[in-house]
């Protein structure tokens, strides 16, 4: 996953033989400033030019770590969203010019798509044009290739205000498409389970967020820091398509003193991952996601993962992320973002990609598995009936000489529509409360449940300690 994850963007040190850069992979690297010059080495270019060519008008790939290929991917997972960039090159100099999208400024005949053979999706420009997300409603058919033809009118100049472009002449045309087969899968079945003491669960990590390609410089270390456990909740069996039902649980986590990864009791995460699978690719979302961006707390309205799993629980190279938050909705500076040139249609949505990696949870961890001792006492639900909230109290009780301290764990409840296998879609860590006895460990759990929340026929109240679905209980 890392191979996709090479900008050497680190601030650079100079040694007195040679430069230090770190890059976002992880590393430092060291290269001593003659090598180039005493050694036959192909990495080596003492003049390198531009990668691409003086003039031209093309449509590139964009990999999910943020890197234009000149030549088409040979495969991406069935699972992908596929993000391309509209490059315009005149005389050696790239012109910066945007896919014309703007309603106001282009007619619908001005950008025309097609995916051949047609699936159905939904596309969405960059805020500064230069890319563009397909989103496939749901997977690639393994095997088959694929052709995502784009035909339109482009757009240059405009009125500047910092960072943002106001309107723009169309300046000229483009025609060009990108091809590639959907991957096989490595195995026919999804590696998650659920079994009566234990389920089967991963650590996400390194996410890294590299459009907008601003975003990098706004909170690039802020994205790789975070660390999740993930624990699958509930998995239905695969159709005569090989595609089933997902729900997720994730959690923060953090390197204890012998540096094991454990729940973090004081994190601002805790969120359901409602998705499907087919074969071993998924495709998980979350519609209320809150992420801080240089401590501003952004929600996103959509939020997705999507990748393929390996029977070890790691991502495959390919695996991506997308989201997207409106963007006056931002706290404080919703509008600096859109003056920003990061909002689409100048302040409407703000759309981010990327990509991140999972490994397997600590084969000793507890977090996934049943604890022992503890047990639900009374779960007492009140219904929401607008205008009043409605509520889920569950109340925990402990065996002789058992605890379960919150300080070292977290307890959850959350509303499950069991028709859709999905979480009912509101902020369950906002709106959840833990109460401890004079020991502290943990003696109840309530969620609020907000005025106008929508509770389907057939929901259950699923009560989560850590990432293990330890209770749940049909509601009226």
């Amino acid at each position: 996953m890392l191979r996709d994850r090479n900008d050497l963007n680190g601030s650079p040190a100079l040694g007195t033989e040679g430069v230090y850069i770190g890059g976002e992979h992880g590393f430092v690297w060291y290269v001593p400033y003659d090598y180039c010059l005493h050694n036959a080495d192909p990495r080596c270019e003492t003049d390198p030019g531009e990668e691409f060519p003086d003039d031209g008008i093309d449509v590139y790939y964009v990999t999910p770590g943020g890197t234009t290929q000149r030549e088409d991917p040979e495969t991406v997972p069935a699972s992908a969203f596929v993000t391309t960039r509209l490059v315009v090159r005149q005389g050696g100099d790239t012109v910066d010019a945007a896919v014309c999208s703007d309603p106001t400024l282009c007619p619908s005949e001005a950008l025309s798509l097609e995916v051949s053979p047609p699936i159905p999706y939904r596309a969405e420009p960059s805020a500064d044009g230069h890319y563009l997300h397909f989103i496939p409603d749901g997977f690639f058919e393994p095997g088959t290739d694929y052709t995502l033809s784009m035909q339109g009118a482009y757009l240059t100049g405009g009125i500047r205000i910092g960072n943002l472009v106001i309107g723009g002449q169309r300046t000229g045309s483009f025609s060009d498409s990108v091809t590639f087969r959907a991957e096989q899968p490595v195995s026919s079945m999804i590696p998650l389970w659920v079994e009566a003491d234990q389920v089967a669960a991963f650590e996400w990590k390194r996410l890294a967020a590299p459009l907008p390609p601003m975003l990098p410089s706004l909170n690039q270390i802020g994205f790789d820091s975070y660390h999740w456990i993930v624990g699958t909740q509930q998995i239905t069996a695969p159709d005569a398509n090989q595609e089933g039902k997902l729900l997720m649980w994730a959690i923060g986590a953090l390197s204890d003193a012998q540096g094991h990864i454990v729940p973090d009791p004081n994190t601002d995460f805790r969120f359901p991952l409602s998705g499907r699978y087919k074969n071993d690719f998924f495709i998980l979302s979350n519609e209320s996601f809150t992420l801080e961006i240089t401590e501003v707390p952004v929600t996103f309205h959509l939020f997705q993962l999507r990748g393929g799993l390996d029977p070890d629980l790691r991502v495959r190279p390919g695996a991506s992320g997308y989201a997207e938050a409106d963007c006056l909705s931002i706290p404080t500076f919703g509008p600096l973002m859109a003056l920003a040139g990061l909002c689409n249609n100048v302040f409407e949505k703000l759309i981010a990609s990327g990509t991140y990696v999972t490994q397997p949870y600590d084969p000793a961890g507890t977090a996934n598995r049943r604890p022992a001792g503890i047990s639900v006492s009374s779960l007492d639900y009140t219904a929401p009936v607008w205008p009043d909230p409605g509520s889920i109290r569950v109340t925990f009780s402990l065996d002789p000489g058992a605890s379960y301290p919150v300080a070292e764990h977290m307890a959850s409840v959350i509303l499950v529509d069991t028709q859709e296998v999905k979480a009912v879609g509101l902020d369950y860590h906002k709106h959840l409360e833990l109460e401890q006895d004079g020991q502290g460990n943990l003696a109840a759990v309530s969620l609020r449940i907000p005025a106008g929340t929508r509770v389907p026929s057939g929901t259950k109240a699923l009560v989560i300690l850590d990432v293990f679905p330890f209770y749940k209980e049909l509601l009226p």
